[in-house]
């Protein structure tokens, strides 16, 4: 056949069936994928990993977006994952719903506890990487605006207010140790 010559029906019709081939076999290794990602999902749920349920979820999620509709033979399980997931998240919602609460209560003594201002800027700090891990776990935006979160950082600075003029004083000294001059050693007498 020369390169100007149309292929024949028997051509076209193996070409046709090999895109779709192709396209069968991506589809398949798609369901292959997802069915995976199921698994994985279901799997770090019934093992209370919630970090690892959220992330396999998003995942499947992705995954889920190649469909137009969901394979018959894998309704099932998703619907079980979901709902699995749905109740997963319910709960650690509630949990750290509970704790975020307490790290607000710590907040509100803490600058009446007489902490050294180091101490007290420390303990700060710790809570806010505790706030920031519950957000991690929950696959939250960092910086939600909700009414926790507002009072949350409204606390931490109401926390750390009774320790700035410590810092402030702290600071001043250290600028003026730096601007000293270099001490030079005192001559000698010759011997």
């Amino acid at each position: 056949m020369t390169s100007s010559a149309k292929p024949s029906a028997a051509e076209g019709a193996a070409r046709a069936r090999g895109g779709g081939g192709g396209r069968e076999r991506e589809q398949k290794e798609l369901i292959g994928k997802f069915d995976l990602a199921i698994q994985q999902t279901a799997t770090a749920i019934a093992e209370g990993k919630s970090a690892e349920a959220h992330k396999a979820h998003a995942h499947m999620s992705q995954l889920r977006r190649g469909f137009q509709t969901i394979p018959p033979a894998l309704r099932e399980a998703l619907a079980d994952v979901e709902s699995d997931y749905a109740r997963i998240q319910q709960w650690q919602r509630w949990g750290d719903g509970n704790r975020r609460q307490q790290l607000c209560e710590e907040l509100e003594v803490l600058p009446e506890t007489g902490l050294h201002p180091d101490a007290l800027a420390t303990r700060v700090r710790e809570i806010q990487v505790e706030w920031a891990t519950l957000d991690r776990l929950e696959a939250r935006p960092e910086r939600a605006n909700e009414g926790i979160d507002r009072r949350f950082r409204a606390l931490c600075h109401k926390a750390i207010e009774p320790a700035k003029p410590y810092f402030e004083k702290r600071d001043e000294l250290r600028k003026q140790g730096s601007e000293k001059p270099a001490c030079s050693s005192p001559k000698r007498a010759p011997r």
